[in-house]
């Protein structure tokens, strides 16, 4: 509202990709004998913690997109951030 008069005004939306908000470490386990590679990902609470501020500071609308996620793996992250308490988004899309 400006002056006592409804606004339609669209408040500012930052994209924000998956990668910047997952940490990802190398694994190796040994299967049979042989060893299988792989990758562990945790989120970073750094940059939660810092994406959060930023848009209650500045009043943005924060968007998380995952490229190479299919849909159902974005709802499921951005489910597991609101279970956490730590969820700065306000929309989820692939």
């Amino acid at each position: 509202m400006k002056g006592g008069d409804i606004s339609n005004e669209v408040p500012l939306r930052v994209v924000v990709t998956l990668d910047c908000i997952l940490d990802r470490a190398p694994t190796l386990k040994k299967v049979l004998g042989i060893p299988v590679f792989g990758e562990e990902s945790s989120y970073n609470r750094q940059s939660l913690s810092l994406f959060w501020r930023f848009g209650e500071k500045y009043g943005y609308t924060l968007e998380l997109v995952g490229f190479g996620y299919s849909k159902k793996e974005m709802e499921e992250v951005f489910e597991d951030l609101n279970n956490l308490g730590t969820n700065p988004f306000n929309y989820v899309d692939r």
